[in-house]
Formats: structure tokens, sequence, C-alpha cells
């Protein structure tokens, strides 16, 4: 008898069990979200954050942000700032860059970080915007889903819609472990709120009416018409557009925690800035000073136990991102990533590169704790520079000159970058096949509508690597 209520007891406890292992793997899986907001300063988000407090991402308080408060782009444009976070490389090693129109996509030799979570059995999706994260260009490779719609002035997919789409596709992964990039194009010139934004205005009365063009913003450079007054009108309705995608991004959070996806963690980062005048200029893509390759980096991590402090103030550069994300998951991480120069936990020696210019001379930088350093380079010429000191200047406005030592270190990396890309193919520019070309023409009109000029493909020596492309020729010069 005891016997036999002994083996009832046992069967009951292993139907229990078989029941809960069955309920936990008809979950859905785990999921990473990452969010790129284009054109995202990270002063924005900061000032966010201050205002508000809890309230500043009112759906993902819990658990606490992770702060990443000196976070650094790879470059202070998109397509080679997004490839690589793609490709965990910088610049120079990945191709991906160019001047104006004339564009080098994705060299095909560097494996991606879709791929990574691909070959991991997981699946992967993306949802992005605007003609620099065009197919065209490579940086679908290894996306199961890749939705891309190009921008046209104020026609874009603006980040509601975006967020419905992807939200979708975390729909349509059912129980599948699922990576999503999604990539929100709002804050980017035009600056065009929607009228609902402009309504949160009040009687704040403004001299420049919405949308700010471009060339508005030309019109003002080195003119006595750059009153305090018409950038402070141009900055409040950037700001009015960057809101309305932070507040899409609460709402992506909400939607997948909704579906009660396993563990999902959230990064919420941008691939560059905007000048508002802080060197003299606006918008982006011509230097990489603090205010284009600074950018917010935040992360939410559900279901993991206790969270670290949220704010970490250690020198991080988004190319390696990627690493970062599969290291925190368990997974491979491909061997042509570079090694993480970046200082995720505070503990000091974190190192940012940044490289590459859309308009003007070559340009490259690099950060650590206590300096950052700017180089322009111009063929057959010694390197211009310009030190700063980021304890006591942390604007970039009062140059020094360059420390040899770190000078050495910045040509050093840019050295062993171009030695590294020579090891990878570049593609032709915007030139990859018959099969292409209305694809081809949709990227450039999009470009040529958001006021990017024109330029050749023609290559001149190895001045630059974007492919051999003359960067230092001036060609693709601002409008």
């Amino acid at each position: 008898m005891r016997r036999a209520f002994e083996l009832v007891l046992f069967l009951a406890i292993f139907a229990a069990l078989k029941v809960a292992l069955d309920r936990d793997d008809a979950r859905p899986g785990r999921t990473v979200v990452l969010v790129v907001v284009d054109t995202l300063r990270a002063d924005v988000v900061e000032a966010r954050l201050d205002e508000r407090g809890d309230d500043a991402f009112p759906l993902v308080t819990s658990p606490p942000i992770r702060v990443h408060a000196r976070a650094f782009s790879a470059s202070g444009w998109t397509l080679p700032a997004v490839a690589s976070i793609l490709t965990g490389v910088d610049p120079e090693v990945h191709h991906a860059h160019g001047k104006a129109t004339v564009l080098a996509p994705l060299t095909p030799d560097l494996a991606t970080l879709p791929e990574a979570f691909r070959d991991a059995g997981w699946r992967t999706a993306a949802v992005t915007n605007a003609a620099f994260l065009s197919p065209l260009l490579g940086l679908d490779r290894g996306f199961d889903v890749y939705d891309h719609e190009h921008a046209y002035n104020r026609t874009l997919r603006r980040a509601d819609e975006t967020v419905a789409r992807a939200l979708e596709i975390v729909e349509a992964a059912g129980g599948d472990d699922l990576f999503l990039f999604v990539h929100l194009f709002d804050p980017h010139l035009d600056y065009d709120p929607t009228a609902d934004r402009l309504a949160e205005l009040g009687d704040a009365a403004l001299t420049s009416a919405a949308p700010v063009t471009l060339a508005d913003l030309r019109a003002l450079e080195g003119t006595a018409q750059a009153s305090d007054a018409r950038v402070r009108d141009a900055r409040r309705l950037y700001e009015l557009e960057a809101d309305a995608a932070l507040d899409a991004f609460d709402r992506l959070v909400e939607g997948v925690l909704l579906q009660e996806r396993r563990k999902p963690t959230f990064v919420l980062t941008a691939d560059h800035g905007e000048e508002f005048l802080d060197h003299g200029g606006f918008e982006h893509g011509h230097t990489l000073h603090a205010e284009l390759v600074r950018v917010p980096l935040l992360m939410w991590r559900f279901g993991r136990g206790t969270q670290p402090p949220n704010r970490r103030d250690g020198v991080v550069s988004t190319r390696d991102l990627g690493r970062r994300l599969l290291e925190l998951e368990g997974l491979a991480v491909p061997d042509s990533f570079a090694p993480s120069t970046s200082d995720w936990d505070g503990a000091g020696g974190g190192v940012a590169y940044s490289a590459t210019t859309l308009y003007g001379p070559v340009r490259v930088a690099l950060r650590t704790d206590d300096a950052a350093l700017l180089v322009e380079l111009r063929e057959g010429a010694p390197p211009v520079g310009a030190q700063y000191d980021l304890a006591a200047d942390p604007t970039e406005q009062r140059p020094r000159d360059p420390d040899p030592a770190l000078l050495d270190r910045l040509l050093d990396r840019r050295r062993a970058n171009r030695e590294a890309g020579r090891a990878t193919r570049r593609l032709d520019w915007l030139d990859l096949g018959p099969s292409k070309h209305a694809e081809r023409d949709a990227t450039l009109r999009s470009l040529e509508s958001l006021g990017y000029a024109g330029g050749d493909g023609d290559s001149n020596g190895d001045s630059d690597d974007v492919g051999d492309r003359d960067e230092d020729s001036g060609a693709g010069d601002r409008r």
C-alpha cells in the first residue's frame, strides 16, 4: 500500500512539473529591443530625466533605468554610426559611409549583430526609416524582417506608426526569442511637430513658424539673423519632435510588456545628435564635437533580479553596444567584432573613437575619461587638432594644443582601422546592379529632399577609408 501511495505521489509531482514546464515553454521568448532615435541629443534626454523624474518614462520606471551618461557614437551621422552598432567595428573597417549622396554599402566581410542573434536561434526584425538605412546600403543583412520606409522632408513614417508596426512584429514572433531593432526619425530636419505637439507650447510665441527646414537654418549661419530667439524657436520645435519619439518609445515598451515577453531588455540610444550653433553651425554630419557624438544610452532589463545602480559615468562607445547585448544574453560574439574599449561599469579607462564626416574634410576624434581630442586630416598636410579638458570644459569650447601622446594614440587607432579596412571589401558606390535601380533612385530622392547635396563617386587614391573615396577633395560640401 505504501509503495502504491509513493508511486501515485511521484506521478502527481511529475505531472505538476510537466505542466509548469509546458506553461513556461508556451510563454513568449526572450526579447531584446534596440531603439535608435535619429538626431537625438543626449542633453534632451537628460533634461527629460531631470525635469520629470519617474515620469520621464512612466511605463518603464521599474526596474530602474541604467543610464550611461558618457556614451559616444562612432560618427556624427547616421550611416557609419548605425553600421558600427551593427558590426562592432569602427567606420574605416565596415566601409559604410561616404559624402553627401555618394555612399558605400556595408562590407559583406563582417558579421552583423542580427546575424549573431539569428545564429543563436532568435528571430530578427527591424523597422527603419530614411535613406541612410536603406537596404541598398546592406544594413538589412541578418534581419528576417526589414521593414523600411524612406523619409521625404515632412513626409515620413512618424514614431507612433513605426512603433505600431514594431508591435505587430513582436506579436507575430509568437514564442520565439526576438531581437528587434527600431529606428525613429522624428527629430530629424525638417522640424515639423504635429498639431497636438505644437499645442503644448500654449501661449509661448514663436518667431519662426514650423516647419523649420535645413535651408532656413543655413540662412541663419554667420549672419546677424542668428538671433537667440530664432535659434531658440528651432531648438524648441526640435525638442517637441524628440519628445514625440521618446513618448512612442515608452509605448513600445508597454506593448512588449503586455505581450508578456520573457525577461525583455530595452535599449534607447541615438545615432548622433544635432547642432544649434554650439560651434557655429547647425544640423549634423560636419563635425565630431560633443553635441553630435555624445548620445543618450539608457537600458532597462526586466526579470533579471537585482538591478545595478542607475547611472554610470564611464566612457562608452556605441560601437561596443552589440557586443554588450550579446554578452548580457549569454550569446557568442562574432570574431569580427572589435575588442571592447568601453567602461560599462564606471571603473575608468574607457575610450571612444569617432570618425568620418558627411561634409567637408576628414575628421577623427578620441575621448578618454578626462580629454577629448578632435583632429582634421587633409592629404599632404600634417594633422590639425584641438584638445579639450572634459572636466573643466565638457561642451568643448576652449581648445588647447594636443598632447603628443594622445595624438599618437588617436592616429595609431586610425592607422590600425585603415589596415583592418584593407582586409574587408568595399562595395561600389550605390552600384548594386540593375535590379536595385528603383531603390537607388528612391534613396537619392530621399537624401536630396532632406537637403543633402550630390557628389561624384570617383576615387582618388587612398586619402581616407570610405572605400578610397577622396574625402579631402571637398566634393559634397554643404550647400
